[in-house]
């Protein structure tokens, strides 16, 4: 249950990251508001979450444990190359007032940033535990997640985004190398 709170935590730094730039660019942020995104963002996270744990549940079988644990070190560091590429490819970020940011665009940056939590639902199948509980897990890391990452923006700035991204990226290839210590 450990690495899998790890996962989560990785995962959640995107969306940490995101809500930071978010925070850094808001006129005013609000304990309301911030819990308003944060849970549409934990709604969204748990249910790709959750589909993706019942995606694997169809597909996968008992006699594929092996095949998955190699699909999930390979999907682990698939993402961990993907956050240094977009990191490394990114431009710097300017802070500046941004109003437009509401509901619907919450909802279409939760939907994208949550696509890797289905990936890691694929992960995490192998664990044998309750997929719910995981799910639940999910929703209340996310949401303080969000609302942290939108208090830190906001009374911070958004200075050491690329910092936290490597730091996701390294715990990422961290856990590929624990698991794959396992298949031995």
């Amino acid at each position: 249950m450990l690495l899998f709170i790890f996962v989560i935590i990785c995962i959640s730094l995107d969306v940490f990251v995101l809500m930071m730039e978010k925070g850094a660019t808001s006129l005013q942020v609000t304990l309301k508001k911030a819990f308003r995104h944060g849970f549409v963002f934990s709604v969204i996270t748990s249910l790709l979450y959750i589909l993706g744990c019942l995606f694997t549940k169809l597909i996968f079988t008992d006699s594929f444990v092996l095949f998955n644990k190699v699909l999930a070190i390979i999907l682990l560091d698939i993402i961990a190359i993907r956050i240094i590429w977009k990191t490394r490819n990114s431009s710097p970020f300017e802070e500046k007032l941004d109003l437009s940011f509401n509901i619907k665009k919450n909802i279409h940056m939760a939907f994208f940033t949550g696509l890797d939590c289905f990936l890691i639902a694929i992960i995490c199948s192998y664990l044998n535990s309750n997929f719910y509980i995981q799910s639940l897990l999910v929703f209340f890391i996310t949401l303080a997640t969000v609302v942290i990452g939108e208090y830190t923006g906001y009374y911070c700035g958004a200075a050491y985004q690329k910092n936290v991204r490597y730091l996701s990226a390294f715990i990422y290839f961290i856990i590929a190398f624990i698991l794959t210590g396992s298949l031995v």
